[in-house]
Protein backbone atom coordinates (compact mmCIF):
# COMPACT_ATOMS: atom_id res chain seq x y z
CA UNK A 1 0.00 0.00 0.00
CA UNK A 2 1.33 3.14 -0.69
CA UNK A 3 1.34 6.59 1.15
CA UNK A 4 -1.77 7.39 2.51
CA UNK A 5 -3.83 5.03 0.78
CA UNK A 6 -6.36 2.52 3.03
CA UNK A 7 -6.59 -1.52 2.48
CA UNK A 8 -9.04 -1.05 -0.96
CA UNK A 9 -6.44 1.45 -2.09
CA UNK A 10 -8.83 4.32 -1.50
CA UNK A 11 -6.81 7.58 -0.21
CA UNK A 12 -7.22 8.27 4.17
CA UNK A 13 -8.03 11.68 5.06
CA UNK A 14 -6.70 12.62 8.31
CA UNK A 15 -8.36 15.48 10.16
CA UNK A 16 -6.19 17.54 12.80
CA UNK A 17 -8.83 19.55 14.83
CA UNK A 18 -9.13 20.50 17.98
CA UNK A 19 -12.60 19.70 19.98
CA UNK A 20 -13.96 22.21 22.25
CA UNK A 21 -16.19 21.06 24.79
CA UNK A 22 -19.13 23.01 27.20
CA UNK A 23 -16.80 22.98 29.93
CA UNK A 24 -14.25 24.55 28.03
CA UNK A 25 -16.13 27.10 26.10
CA UNK A 26 -17.75 27.68 29.86
CA UNK A 27 -14.64 28.21 31.00
CA UNK A 28 -12.95 30.58 28.43
CA UNK A 29 -15.98 32.78 27.84
CA UNK A 30 -15.74 32.98 32.14
CA UNK A 31 -12.02 34.75 31.43
CA UNK A 32 -10.58 31.71 33.79
CA UNK A 33 -6.82 31.64 33.03
CA UNK A 34 -5.81 28.08 32.30
CA UNK A 35 -9.00 28.04 29.54
CA UNK A 36 -7.48 31.48 27.97
CA UNK A 37 -4.13 29.88 28.12
CA UNK A 38 -5.48 27.06 26.61
CA UNK A 39 -7.07 29.05 24.12
CA UNK A 40 -3.98 31.08 23.07
CA UNK A 41 -1.65 27.79 22.31
CA UNK A 42 -4.83 26.57 20.01
CA UNK A 43 -5.44 29.89 18.49
CA UNK A 44 -3.82 28.72 15.34
CA UNK A 45 -5.52 25.36 14.95
CA UNK A 46 -8.69 23.90 13.19
CA UNK A 47 -11.25 24.75 16.13
CA UNK A 48 -14.84 22.74 16.31
CA UNK A 49 -17.35 22.27 18.23
CA UNK A 50 -20.61 20.50 18.32
CA UNK A 51 -24.22 21.58 18.21
CA UNK A 52 -24.54 19.58 21.20
CA UNK A 53 -21.90 21.88 22.88
CA UNK A 54 -23.47 24.85 21.60
CA UNK A 55 -26.96 24.34 22.75
CA UNK A 56 -25.62 23.28 26.47
CA UNK A 57 -23.74 26.68 26.93
CA UNK A 58 -26.30 28.58 25.54
CA UNK A 59 -28.64 27.33 28.07
CA UNK A 60 -26.30 27.45 30.63
CA UNK A 61 -25.98 31.33 29.33
CA UNK A 62 -29.15 31.88 29.44
CA UNK A 63 -29.38 31.29 33.37
CA UNK A 64 -27.05 33.80 34.30
CA UNK A 65 -27.66 37.59 35.02
CA UNK A 66 -26.79 39.30 32.21
CA UNK A 67 -27.43 36.67 29.92
CA UNK A 68 -27.82 39.02 26.96
CA UNK A 69 -24.55 40.33 26.83
CA UNK A 70 -22.84 36.83 27.38
CA UNK A 71 -25.60 35.30 24.84
CA UNK A 72 -23.77 38.40 22.29
CA UNK A 73 -20.17 36.95 23.73
CA UNK A 74 -21.25 33.75 22.50
CA UNK A 75 -22.23 33.87 19.44
CA UNK A 76 -18.91 36.00 18.22
CA UNK A 77 -16.86 33.21 19.57
CA UNK A 78 -19.21 30.09 18.37
CA UNK A 79 -18.56 32.29 15.06
CA UNK A 80 -14.79 31.61 15.17
CA UNK A 81 -15.34 27.67 14.95
CA UNK A 82 -16.40 25.15 13.17
CA UNK A 83 -19.60 23.48 14.60
CA UNK A 84 -20.14 20.06 13.47
CA UNK A 85 -23.65 18.63 13.62
CA UNK A 86 -24.26 15.18 14.96
CA UNK A 87 -26.89 13.13 14.24
CA UNK A 88 -27.56 9.70 14.58
CA UNK A 89 -25.75 9.08 11.59
CA UNK A 90 -22.43 11.18 12.05
CA UNK A 91 -22.42 9.47 15.38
Amino acid sequence: MGKGEGERGCEKRVYRMKGLDSDFIMDFLSNKPEAVKKALEIKNEKLVTTTLQVFEVANSLRALKGAEKAIDIFEKFIGSVDVIHLGHKEA
